[in-house]
């Protein structure tokens, strides 16, 4: 057995990853813009790297006595589940020199394409002009666009990699023949993985390895397996998990053959003995890129095995049958109030109260009461000073300990302006704040401040999240951090 850690707690963490040739025209002249330099792709930073939705650029080319420009604004965004790439030629301008006659029947076509390689085109787009562009010497302003919608991010082999072509022809308009010429520029297109954290150490607590539960407070349990567990990577973008590994470390781990042989100390009854890998939980963002723009696709979180495993008392204990006076063990908003569990004396009724000094009352849903095994789960929309509280009436009437109920989300969903929707329920009036980093702080909603409903409820959009996780806290009465999220599409 080779490294093992043992861990005990009653709380269990979740943790649940072209430059291509274009074809000249026969004996046309053709100018190529400046190439572009490409980066590597996929490449992998600390943080999410600030870049712009849109990126304009110009493309020019010469044909004899004629000279076409055009200002052109590529934009890139992410919504729906693919990637939709706008190209625009904003504005042009046609020369003449030399004495060149004047005609203002030019054309202007736009082509725009996805490569793999140098001769294949996963996908195109293109919009033309009316044939009445004019060839005077000035800037006139065009607006030709065209949108190419679910534009492929990967090669059907995920290896290959993409790139992206803005080509404009030029057709002058000519007495004896109309000359024509091309302009492109050619880049990044494709997936990037960004923003990576990495915590060695951690316990894969959604491929358990075994697990045994005891029956009796002070008794203890073992667990002895051979077996193979997998590295996992969870992206919601539907981009190749073998391509994102690959990003996320040049030497991934795919699988790895585990062996645990760990007693427990001594635990209460109901408590759970469980194994599991050890390995490194990644967390990360993957981005849609078009030359210098990128786009936000989704939140990611991968874990890879190292061989080791770990062994941690998991579970909440079973309450037993001597909870004369209740034990509020949780508490947390829902749409229907405040749910209440916890242990008390089997059979006592379990009635709320907003105001302890006037009276107690049956469950607004009806009578509720402890259950043979001494638990209780009741929800009531009663509290007091924003407070859970509970009264048994057993063999003795007996108040509850007081819990603040925690926030908690409902929802975390990938905004189309970018940032992350979240909506959930928390201390009525209370502020809700978000952060990056807990340790640094909370903060008001970049928006403006946001308070929770007189209901509890709350909706709000946020560009904070922790390790890639959606998570408030509410600022009212009492404080709560809420469940933690991963925002989807």
């Amino acid at each position: 057995m080779t490294n093992v850690v043992y861990r005990v707690s009653n709380t269990t963490k979740m943790l649940s990853g072209l430059i291509g040739a274009v074809a000249l025209l026969g004996s046309l002249a053709i100018a190529p813009a400046p190439a572009v330099a490409s980066a590597p792709e996929g490449g992998i930073s600390a943080e999410v790297d600030a870049a712009p939705t849109s990126t304009t650029f110009s493309l020019a080319c010469t044909n004899g006595n004629f000279r076409g420009e055009a200002q052109v604004t590529a934009s890139l965004e992410y919504s729906g589940g693919q990637a939709n790439w706008t190209t625009t030629v904003d504005r042009y301008r046609i020369t003449r020199s030399n004495g060149q006659s004047r005609g203002d029947k030019a054309n202007i076509d736009l082509e725009f394409v996805v490569k793999a390689g140098v001769l294949s085109n996963l996908k195109t787009a293109s919009a033309n002009s009316s044939d009445a562009m004019r060839q005077d010497g000035s800037w006139h302003d065009l607006g030709l666009g065209k949108t190419m919608s679910n534009a492929p991010l990967q090669h059907p082999y995920p290896s290959e990699p993409l790139s992206a072509m803005v080509d404009v022809r030029f057709t002058f308009d000519k007495s004896n023949g109309d000359p024509s010429c091309r302009s492109w520029k050619i880049g990044d297109w494709g997936r990037a993985v960004k923003d990576v954290r990495t915590s060695p150490g951690a316990f894969g607590r959604d491929d358990e390895i075994s697990s045994c539960t005891v029956q009796t407070s002070g008794a203890t349990c073992s667990i002895a397996k051979t077996d193979t567990k997998a590295s996992t990577v969870s992206v919601t973008s539907g981009l190749d998990s073998g391509w994102v590994s690959g990003q996320l470390s040049a030497s991934w781990t795919t699988s790895r053959a585990v062996s645990v042989s760990c007693t427990s100390p001594q635990l209460t009854a109901g408590q759970r003995w469980a194994a599991y890998p050890s390995g490194t939980y990644y967390t990360f963002s993957t981005f849609a890129r078009l030359f210098d723009v990128q786009a936000l696709v989704a939140p990611g979180h991968a874990f890879e095995v190292d061989g080791g495993v770990g062994c941690e008392a998991t579970g909440t204990p079973y309450c037993g049958t001597s909870h004369a006076v209740p034990l509020i063990r949780s508490a947390e908003h829902t749409a229907q109030g405040i749910r209440i569990t916890g242990c008390g004396e089997p059979g006592a009724q379990i009635k709320t109260t907003n105001d302890p000094g006037v009276g107690w009352y049956t469950i607004e849903s009806g009578a509720a009461y402890v259950g043979l095994d001494g638990s209780f789960d009741v929800t009531t929309k009663r509290r007091v000073d924003q407070q859970a509280v509970v009264k048994s009436m057993g063999t003795i009437a007996a108040e509850s300990n007081r819990v603040t109920p925690q926030a908690r989300l409902t929802a975390a969903t990938l905004a189309p302006s970018g940032g992350v929707q979240i909506t959930g329920w928390a201390e009525p009036g209370s502020e809700i704040r978000s952060t990056n980093d807990p340790h640094a702080g909370w903060y008001s909603i970049e928006g403006g401040r946001v308070h929770a409903q007189s209901d509890g409820s709350f909706r709000l959009t946020t560009g904070r999240l922790v390790d890639g996780w959606a998570v408030i806290q509410s600022f009212g009465r009492h404080q709560s951090v809420s469940n933690k999220v991963i925002p989807t599409n």
